[in-house]
């Protein structure tokens, strides 16, 4: 499914900013089979209910490919698919903002000890 794409992406931006903040490999790597549970987890027990609910929605819609939920559950696309991308869009942008923000200042930090030039 799409959405372990959305979730790997927001993993890997965490990650990111865990190192750039200073977290031992040991930690950063402490995270990693929190990682595999979100990220193919719920997308696992989304299609699950899907389908359990509607076994026949596999393919139903021939117009929209991609997508397996039938267009008469517009919710269900809305709550399975672009709910998740928009808040891993935002977690992955305010993760990755926190890192350059943390970065940027560690740069300033060493030209003012004079570190680097």
């Amino acid at each position: 499914m799409a959405n372990a794409s959305f979730f790997w992406t927001a993993c890997v931006g965490y990650y990111v900013h865990r190192v750039v903040s200073g977290a031992s490999a040991y930690e950063s790597a402490r995270v990693t089979p929190y990682f595999h549970l979100v990220s193919w987890g719920y997308p696992i027990v989304f299609a699950i209910i899907i389908l359990a609910a509607r076994p026949d929605a596999l393919g139903a819609d021939q117009d929209v490919p991609w997508c397996f939920i039938p267009r008469e559950y517009p919710i269900w696309r809305v709550a399975a698919i672009y709910l998740p991308l928009g808040c891993c869009w935002i977690f992955t942008a305010l993760a990755y903002f926190l890192a350059f923000k943390k970065v940027t200042s560690l740069s300033y930090s060493c030209e003012l000890l004079g570190w680097v030039s």
